[in-house]
């Protein structure tokens, strides 16, 4: 595989181990072996639900960055986040529910919306 030398690869942590984002996240560490700029994300709705020492095992070697969302990125979010239509009933029960966990991510570090995410050290 060739990417661009200025390719950069977004991955999740896996932090709640769903397959496929365990896969995803196999292919952005290889591809960060081969020099790739790989930017590691938080699985959501996993994220709701990881513990510190998960955070720790997929993180150790990865430096942490927040950055903040401004209020258009943060609706694009949300609205990328709806598309999962079948899931939204069996995770939260109802939109308003998962709304309000958006929402709890989101401003977690304060009054402004922001979003974290790794690199390597």
């Amino acid at each position: 595989m060739h990417l661009d030398d200025k390719c950069v690869v977004y991955c999740p942590l896996s932090l709640g181990d769903h397959v496929a984002h365990v896969f995803v996240n196999s292919i952005g560490r290889a591809l960060e072996f081969m020099r790739y700029k790989v930017i590691y994300y938080e699985d959501f709705p996993y994220v709701s639900d990881s513990s510190m020492v998960s955070y720790m095992g997929k993180t150790k070697e990865l430096k942490m960055y927040q950055e903040e969302l401004d209020e258009k990125h943060y609706i694009d979010r949300i609205s990328l986040i709806l598309c999962y239509k079948s899931q939204i009933l069996i995770i939260w029960k109802s939109v308003e529910k998962l709304l309000n966990n958006i929402k709890e991510l989101y401003l977690r570090n304060g009054a402004a919306y922001s979003i974290r995410f790794w690199i390597k050290k």
